[in-house]
């Protein structure tokens, strides 16, 4: 699609809505990136008490619309109201489901068919593919974060696989030779290579679990190193008990939840 005159339009109804993570926080540097080129840059989204997403998005010059229903309305009604005011818009459309449980996808048969849709698989949970299979015939494109995400929607959704993209967001990683070059670097300067992890101490979807044999693996090849775990969870205990007993913990740090 030529992105002369282009309007993204995402909807996030959970961007107010705490607890935030990264399926919010890319959108920041999304929006900047194509404001920048040019797009326009809309994200649908509800009131609430989470205020920071939102105005980080309007400073890199977004749109946010969370007026367009009332608390009252229910999810049929949500949905004809968003159809509404996306059918209004001028120029060419790209409206893009990225977290809504209901009135994103609610609102999929009510565009006008010159609208090009999009879905985002965030993580990998059901509730990213159950309503990709449901929606697949008005889906012209469905986006996965990682490697496995993008496998379940072109594996379990009904989604052909000309229509799957696989889009990381993130850090922008460093190649194994300049990882392993850093590395020696420190090694020659005799100084410990820095890792950070910030984020939720859970197992499920951030399996922080697998710091343990990570760690093993930098013991086993002589890497001197200091792990800084920034942010608290369900699984914090047991991640560091698991440490502890398989005596890993003497260059582990954890700091608990910090402000930014």
């Amino acid at each position: 699609m030529d992105r002369e005159g282009m309007h993204v339009v995402v909807v996030d109804t959970t961007m107010t809505t705490p607890p935030t993570g990264g399926a919010q926080t890319f959108l920041i540097d999304l929006a900047q990136s194509l404001v920048r080129r040019g797009l326009r840059f809309s994200v649908v989204t509800q009131p609430g008490p989470e205020t920071a997403i939102a105005s980080a998005l309007s400073r890199v010059g977004a749109g946010i619309e969370m007026h367009l229903w009332t608390s009252s309305d229910l999810p049929e009604e949500k949905a004809v109201r968003l159809a509404s005011w996306v059918n209004k818009l001028e120029g060419k459309i790209l409206f893009v489901v990225s977290i809504s449980p209901d009135v994103g996808w609610l609102t999929l048969p009510l565009l006008n068919p010159r609208i090009a849709t999009l879905s985002i698989a965030h993580n990998d949970v059901g509730a990213f593919y159950a309503p990709v299979e449901h929606y697949a015939p008005l889906i012209d494109c469905a986006i996965g974060v990682s490697i496995e995400t993008t496998r379940r929607l072109r594996d379990e959704t009904g989604v052909s696989q000309q229509r799957v993209r696989y889009i990381p967001y993130g850090l922008h990683v460093a190649s194994q030779a300049e990882a392993e070059r850093r590395i020696n670097v420190k090694r020659v300067e005799r100084t410990p290579l820095r890792i950070a992890y910030v984020g939720r101490l859970v197992q499920e979807q951030k399996r922080v679990l697998d710091f343990v044999p990570l760690i093993r693996e930098l013991k086993q090849r002589d890497v001197s190193f200091v792990l800084h775990l920034i942010g608290n969870g369900s699984d914090g205990s047991r991640l560091e008990q698991e440490l502890k007993e398989n005596g890993l913990a003497d260059d582990v740090k954890f700091w608990g939840s910090l402000p930014p």
